[in-house]
């Protein structure tokens, strides 16, 4: 792994873990998630609004993982990131790489 990568899984929260109305947890991306840890991946959930907004929800679910802002992140490079947005407009938003991008396409982005 390259030196200036952030290790581990970053997966956004609101559209891709839960539906935008954050009432439902997505059964695939949880499995992802847990298959990652499984692996000794370390797992971070991250969201381009307010963090605060879904640490509670996310405890609430009995998640563990921290909850992080996106734009922190902004001009770096994280090892792997699951996204509902296209990698494109992924990297365009938030200006962030990944080695390995997920898009997760729930069809809002067609």
């Amino acid at each position: 792994m390259e030196n200036n990568v952030i290790p581990g899984v970053f997966c956004d929260i609101q559209g891709t873990l839960l539906d935008y109305n954050a009432e439902k947890v997505n059964k695939d991306v949880l499995k992802m998630l847990k298959g990652y840890e499984k692996q000794g991946k370390r797992i971070h959930l991250w969201t381009g609004g307010d963090p605060d907004d879904f640490k509670e929800k996310i405890a609430g679910l009995g998640m563990k993982w921290s909850v992080l802002n996106k734009h922190d992140f902004k001009n770096k490079t994280v090892e792997i990131a699951i996204d509902d947005f296209p990698e494109k407009k992924f990297l365009d938003d938030y200006k962030i790489k990944a080695q390995t991008f997920v898009f997760y396409d729930t069809g809002v982005w067609d």
